[in-house]
């Protein structure tokens, strides 16, 4: 390996500016070397970023400075990869649809569309505990809670709905 003399490129009083020249050269393939940062961080006013470089890249350094760079447009050439398809299947989907579906139960509890939630996420958490393959500790939690919340709401949907029909009956004696 051959080591060449360091000659100053150009000078900056802004190392940020000093480092946008650096980075074209080095997409260029030419090897730059920001000195004086240091000294521009303890007194900006005397202090003088040099952007160096190697003795015999210098020609190449003012070729690739004096073409303008290309502009960036921000249009994408190529298409981004696609994310694989999220498991629907899957126990912890559908521990995931029984909990939100318990959920939605009570919040739609005065109604009968709450106990069909409820019902659903039943059917749901028997297809999960029917499986054979292991899940994980936040799948389980997942659903005994969706359990408990059924329970729940079943119950307070069984009390609703006797209300409702002593009530009813009421209006007719």
């Amino acid at each position: 390996m051959t080591t060449s003399k360091l000659v100053t490129l150009e000078s900056f009083a802004d190392p940020l500016h000093a480092r946008v020249v650096a980075q074209r050269l080095e997409a260029a393939g030419i090897h730059a070397y920001v000195n004086g940062e240091v000294a521009h961080g303890v007194d900006p006013s005397h202090a003088d970023v040099k952007l160096e470089i190697a003795e015999e890249d210098l020609e190449r350094a003012r070729e690739a400075l004096a073409t303008p760079p290309e502009p960036e447009t921000g249009i994408q050439s190529a298409p981004d990869e696609k994310d694989p398809d999220e498991d629907l299947t899957g126990t912890p989907a559908v521990a995931e649809r029984a909990l939100r579906a318990a959920l939605y139960g009570l919040l739609l509890l005065p109604a009968l569309v709450g106990i069909l939630f409820q019902l659903y996420s039943l059917w749901l958490t028997t297809k999960v505990s029917s499986r054979d393959e292991d899940t994980d500790g936040s799948s389980t939690r997942k659903v005994y809670l969706a359990l408990a919340l059924d329970a729940g709401g079943l119950l307070l949907g069984a009390i609703y709905a006797r209300v409702v029909f002593l009530w009813v009956m009421s209006l007719f004696h």
